[in-house]
């Protein structure tokens, strides 16, 4: 299996837009799902499993042993990417 580098992954949470259950029945939101991207510093977890940092889960409507989308992307342009970054040691 060959695999682009950098591997680079689109998470989304498929579960976030789907129906609202309201009390005369269910109602059908068109929300656009949440969706995040990130890359692998190990393959650590096991299979089936991947860890993401609380940010990622927050932004991503995902509890502890929620299910996930993973998507590989390719051709990532460096050139999309702007703004001010702080490492992730100060992570809550």
């Amino acid at each position: 299996m060959r695999l682009p580098f950098p591997l680079t992954f689109q998470v989304f949470n498929d579960k976030a837009g789907k129906a609202l259950p309201t009390k005369t029945g269910s109602i059908s939101v068109s929300v656009t799902l949440p969706e995040q991207f990130c890359g692998v510093m190990e393959f650590s977890a096991p299979e089936g499993q991947a860890y993401l940092p609380k940010w990622m889960m927050a932004n991503l409507r995902l509890r502890e042993g929620s299910q996930a989308r993973f998507v590989t992307v390719r051709d990532v342009s460096a050139a999309a990417i702007s703004g001010s970054f702080r490492g992730c040691a100060g992570q809550a």
